[in-house]
């Protein structure tokens, strides 16, 4: 879906910026917002183009950089970074270099918090939460999404 079309199903409204922006990025096939894209919310809106840039900057789940299909984003929260954030972050690196046909599927960010403290440490891939994770977690984590991945292209 475009980002005109999405833009007619919204009021011209500055309390939908946040819906439509989500809106645009999910459609977007590289999973992120262009500075064109973000002209056209601007100009919906009727709100200045740099406080359009300040709400993507504000917001983790929202990016201005290209992303690969799987986005993980790691919590890196205080509660999070006392349990080990870090390692499920280097844990989630190495997995994927140590499989060249992952490289292609992965975005990997550090993000402030997933407001998940009761299962730190913790990270999300696209909309789905892992929590109480350990690097040995995230080596079947990504192992069955890479499998899933390459099932679904036979």
């Amino acid at each position: 879906m475009d980002v005109t079309t999405i833009l007619k199903k919204y009021p011209k409204r500055r309390d939908s910026v946040i819906e439509i922006l989500h809106e645009i990025q999910n459609h977007d096939p590289q999973n992120y917002l262009s500075e064109e894209s973000l002209k056209k919310v601007a100009t919906h809106i009727n709100l200045p183009l740099a406080q359009i840039y300040g709400i993507v900057g504000y917001y983790s789940m929202l990016s201005l950089n290209p992303r690969k299909k799987f986005v993980i984003q790691v919590c890196k929260s205080p509660i999070c970074g006392m349990l080990g954030s870090q390692s499920i972050y280097d844990a989630v690196k190495v997995k994927i270099s140590a499989r060249p046909d992952s490289a292609n599927l992965f975005t990997i960010e550090k993000v402030e918090c997933l407001g998940q403290c009761n299962q730190s440490p913790c990270m999300m891939i696209n909309k789905e939460i892992y929590g109480n994770l350990t690097p040995q977690k995230i080596e079947s984590i990504i192992e069955e999404i890479v499998i899933s991945e390459q099932n679904a292209q036979k």
